[in-house]
């Protein structure tokens, strides 16, 4: 039978004692409290400290104990969910009196808490790892969501570790409920009086009939349920649809298993499944779930009568104090088991379905990355953050980087007001003369089919991660990712100014960068402004070269003409130029229209003093648009074409090919020339 005391402030649960186990004369005891405290009242600062936390207490209060009978010592769980630590003590009633009063000592800052001299352990799992995208669904990016991913074991300052122990004391106002199996183990704790359920720091969102990419390709489904009977067994009718249906789908077996979670007014329910042979596999999800949905809501009476008998079968059982606890310290309900054997009974099928209903109309469906949203629940996608009217500034790397995709692209972040945008452009011929190993384009892969941009909403950034001085991974509260290569990007120290003023203390994580990518980045950009370097001194000696030896005819006066487009023009050494077929044209992976025009370009006489000629050499690098005022690049070369690439020519000798350049205008400009400027002075426009 249960029962509830009033212990100073606290409540405290009393359950049935626990049978005696053969071979012994006595009952074990059971007791703990469950505190309201979890992994979502972490920062991104401290992720993992709640975990660290749970092993310090767990080391403390197993430590063996001086008892009538001996030195004993209590078998001690501890463990941490979204919104509360739990811990348990079981074993001879004296050993685990002994916990709780080190226990007390411990909340009440009585006793002092050893730090351990090997580091900390890898969290154990817990049922919500592993759930970060659609934890994110319910209740936004937030170190609760993030840490079902991201929990690494605690290697941060002791301070903040007794800071977080602090904070979890009962005097600092964080609830607290005891539970015990035995009569005479309930313990005062100091705390101040206050009214239960606590505030909890997730808030559900309205993410029912959607979609996310799975965590994990053993996640099926989450859904939000209302509290109650009536839900347990809806949620439990629920698990059974989906592995009926999975079974006939693939074929296979698997074991489905539900987890249901109080948080706040609500309980949060949790479906996956594990092929039975072990391992991950496919289980043909995308279309299991469409026939257990269709078929979820159309169950029999008769199927619903059988789970509300087996409902009230266990109800009649003993519930373990500890969820007794916990559904106090959440919803504020004392219940004892006469009210849930009542509650059983009274449940009806129209109340099931009801919760039934309720249930279906709020289920988020995690879906694999290459699998199609069935259409009932399209995918929970947040929309980029909008950028109209804000003034950006651009920062460009000055090597490609690696994306997430794991292709190569050359980047610009562009940063502004509450906002950081980031846009992969395909790399250049100019990173493929100087950094070929790097610029290459992995077969089969299409150089165009770059990812689109990130954005950021720095005004509701949720974290930020700085590996090393290498990269800054942003989140905002949307679960909007974006990575900035501080060692890649030419002159960042304003993006720095701008990321770091938007950042809070408690935002900011630091993790040690790998050595060898640090190492590469360096080596890279080092090599590449030797070969730079290098390059120019060649440049530089042939001109020099060309100067003082260069035979020939003497340099004759610039030509500065403008002629309409497909008209040859004769430069001062024979040299001709002709510029044709100018069009404009865009793509989806480019913001920004791209002109494309056929250049033929036949070489003249060598000039005295020119060993360099550049009337005679054939480059794009000598082309622009005129009549525009636009920023101008080396544009997109759609894929089948030839294009017009550096060569010196001899007299007479042609060559031939297109010429592309991008312009960061809204539409093409149909006034704009093509224009061929050289050192010499030669600058001739082709108008449309």
């Amino acid at each position: 039978m249960d029962m509830w005391h009033r212990v100073g402030n606290v409540d405290w649960v009393q359950t049935a004692q626990l049978a005696i186990p053969p071979g012994h004369t006595t009952h074990p005891a059971a007791a703990g409290v469950v505190i309201g405290r979890g992994r979502a009242h972490q920062s991104m600062a401290t992720l993992g400290v709640a975990d660290a936390l749970a092993y310090l207490l767990q080391r403390e209060l197993t430590r063996p104990v001086e008892t009538d009978t001996g030195v004993q010592q209590a078998d001690v769980q501890v463990s941490v969910n979204l919104v509360a630590t739990t811990i348990s003590l079981f074993g001879e009633r004296q050993a685990v009196a002994a916990g709780l009063s080190r226990l007390v000592a411990i909340l009440e800052g009585d006793h002092e808490v050893e730090l351990p001299e090997t580091p900390f352990p890898a969290p154990p799992l817990q049922a919500m790892d592993n759930w970060r995208q659609e934890l994110q669904g319910w209740f936004g990016c937030n170190p609760g969501s993030l840490s079902s991913t991201m929990n690494p074991a605690w290697d941060g300052s002791p301070e903040v570790l007794f800071d977080a122990l602090d904070a979890l004391r009962p005097t600092q106002g964080t609830a607290i409920v005891g539970f015990t199996s035995e009569p005479d183990l309930f313990v005062e704790i100091s705390a101040p009086e206050r009214e239960l359920p606590q505030p909890c720091p997730l808030h559900w969102r309205a993410a029912g009939d959607r979609s996310v990419r799975a965590t994990t390709p053993e996640n099926l489904l989450s859904a939000r349920t209302p509290t109650g009977a009536a839900s347990i067994v809806a949620a439990h009718l629920l698990v059974q649809a989906l592995h009926r249906t999975l079974v006939a789908v693939s074929g296979a077996s698997h074991e489905v298993t539900g987890h249901l979670t109080p948080i706040d007014d609500s309980t949060l329910l949790l479906v996956r499944a594990v092929p039975s042979s072990g391992g991950v596999g496919d289980h043909g999800s995308g279309r299991a779930m469409e026939d257990a949905l269709a078929a979820y809501p159309a169950l029999a009476d008769s199927v619903i009568e059988q789970a509300l008998a087996q409902h009230r079968a266990v109800a009649q059982e003993q519930i373990p104090g500890v969820h007794l606890a916990m559904t106090r310290l959440i919803t504020g309900e004392r219940t004892v088991g006469a009210l849930r054997v009542a509650e059983a009974e009274a449940l009806t099928i129209a109340a099931v379905r009801e919760a039934m209903a309720s249930i279906n109309a709020n289920i988020l469906l995690s879906v694999g990355m290459d699998e199609v949203p069935v259409p009932s629940h399209p995918l929970l996608d947040p929309a980029p953050v909008p950028t109209d009217g804000v003034d950006l500034t651009s920062f460009r790397s000055v090597i490609p980087v690696a994306l997430a995709t794991g292709q190569l692209a050359n980047l610009e972040i562009l940063a502004g007001s509450g906002v950081v945008v980031s846009r992969p452009r395909p790399v250049t011929w100019f990173d493929r003369m100087f950094e070929p190993q790097y610029a290459r384009t992995p077969k089969g892969q299409n150089k165009e089919e770059l990812p689109p941009e990130s954005t950021v909403d720095l005004g509701r950034l949720a974290g930020r991660i700085d590996q090393g001085p290498v990269f800054t991974l942003l989140v905002d509260e949307e679960g909007r990712w974006l990575s900035i290569p501080w060692l890649a990007l030419r002159r960042p120290e304003g993006l720095r100014t701008l990321i770091d003023a938007a950042t809070g203390p408690d935002q900011l994580r630091h993790t040690p960068a790998s050595d060898g990518h640090e190492r590469a980045f360096r080596e890279r950009l080092r090599r590449r402004r030797w070969s730079i370097a290098v390059f120019l001194s060649v440049i530089a000696l042939l001109l020099i070269l060309g100067l003082l030896l260069g035979p020939g005819r003497a340099k004759s006066a610039p030509t500065v003409t403008v002629v309409p487009m497909g008209q040859t023009v004769t430069l001062g050494n024979g040299a001709t130029l002709t510029v044709s077929d100018l069009e404009w044209r865009t793509t989806d992976v480019l913001p920004h229209p791209t002109a494309l025009a056929r250049v033929e370009v036949c070489g003249g006489q060598v000039e005295r003093g020119g060993g360099f000629n550049p009337r005679n050499y054939a480059s794009d690098s000598y082309f622009d648009l005129g009549r525009i005022d636009a920023v101008t690049r080396p544009g997109w070369q759609p894929a089948g074409e030839t294009y017009l690439r550096g060569a010196e020519l001899e007299s007479g000798q042609c060559t031939q090919g297109l010429i592309s350049i991008e312009a960061e205008v809204a539409q093409p400009v149909e006034t704009a020339t093509i224009r061929y400027t050289n050192r010499l002075g030669d600058d001739i426009e082709w108008t449309p």
